[in-house]
């Protein structure tokens, strides 16, 4: 298998014919066509379905090209890196994470100490399964997640799996995010029977992916409560629980510079989950020094939180 394959399966699919492919990469129809068959070939797998109207990927042709479509850009960037000469040279740093405000704090302090006047940064917030992707297919330098005692064993099967290994940074307690004034914002500890009435926000998952990998307390995830809301991001969840009495679980580290002043955060006591905060990466990638430093914001500002936590503050 070469790139020069995996450019060619990408072009016929988003040209949805071969012939129109050939001409957009000015080679003949016939060495394109012959180029795929060898591929599949190897791969023992049909990539496209083929019809008068044109060709259409195959269900294993989504899947290899969702393989190889994270490559060819991987490549691309190398090859755009090392055409620069080394003063105009462009940077390269992805973080790949799930919803804490501890690693947008450490990313932005690496944007200001970053000195090198061409870059080009990536944060990805994204949900636990897609950063142990991420991380797999080289497309982020470090990936950020929680494990717990729900979903350890299954983490540490795709970690064996595909050769990644997990660090952890810190033990933390589980806490339940609400707006100040809601109804049991006067408590000083949450059990999972308190706020199983109120609305739950969670993130949202795969259907396709294990609910071991979804976000939140699993044991309130499992018992599958009356009224769910799922939003993409931090913004909507930020919003719903400011302006109703739905709740939301989470890790319960707060940032003090990135508080919202309207919300909350009271530890829950009996969710059962022993949950450890920390980094993953490929066994065979070597620490950039942009990761060092990341490394090294990450673990203070997980530091500074704790030291100031008291409980009532912003979700995370």
């Amino acid at each position: 298998m070469t790139f020069q394959q995996l450019k060619y399966v990408d072009e016929i699919a988003k040209c949805g014919s071969i012939n129109k492919a050939a001409q957009k990469l000015f080679i003949s129809q016939s060495s394109i066509s012959n180029a795929l068959k060898e591929l599949e070939a190897e791969l023992n797998i049909s990539i496209f379905e083929r019809s008068n109207q044109g060709v259409t990927l195959t269900e294993s042709g989504r899947q290899f090209l969702s393989y190889a479509t994270p490559l060819l850009k991987r490549k691309e960037e190398i090859e755009s890196f090392y055409t620069y000469d080394s003063e105009n040279s462009k940077l390269q740093f992805t973080v790949s994470t799930q919803h804490y405000q501890n690693v947008m704090e450490a990313y932005v302090k690496v944007i200001i100490q970053t000195e090198n006047p061409n870059y080009h940064f990536y944060y990805r917030e994204i949900s636990l399964d897609k950063v142990i992707l991420d991380v797999h297919r080289f497309i982020a330098d470090i990936g950020i997640i929680i494990m717990t005692n729900y979903n350890e064993r299954m983490v540490r099967y795709y970690l064996d799996k595909w050769n990644l290994e997990f660090n952890p940074i810190v033990h933390i307690q589980p806490a339940v995010f609400l707006r100040k004034g809601h109804p049991l914002s006067n408590k000083k500890m949450l059990a999972i029977s308190d706020i199983t009435s109120y609305p739950l926000v969670i993130y949202e998952s795969n259907p396709k992916v294990n609910i071991d990998f979804s976000e939140g307390t699993h044991k309130l995830s499992r018992e599958k409560p009356n009224k769910v809301i799922e939003v993409n991001g931090r913004n909507a969840m930020v919003n719903i629980l400011c302006n109703s009495d739905a709740v939301a679980t989470g890790s319960g580290l707060v940032v003090e510079t990135m508080a919202d002043p309207r919300l909350m955060s009271i530890p829950l006591e009996d969710s059962g989950e022993n949950m450890t905060l920390g980094w993953i990466k490929h066994k065979n990638r070597i620490l950039s020094t942009q990761s060092e430093l990341f490394i090294k914001l990450l673990n203070e500002s997980i530091s500074n939180t704790i030291a100031s936590q008291n409980g009532s503050k912003n979700i995370d």
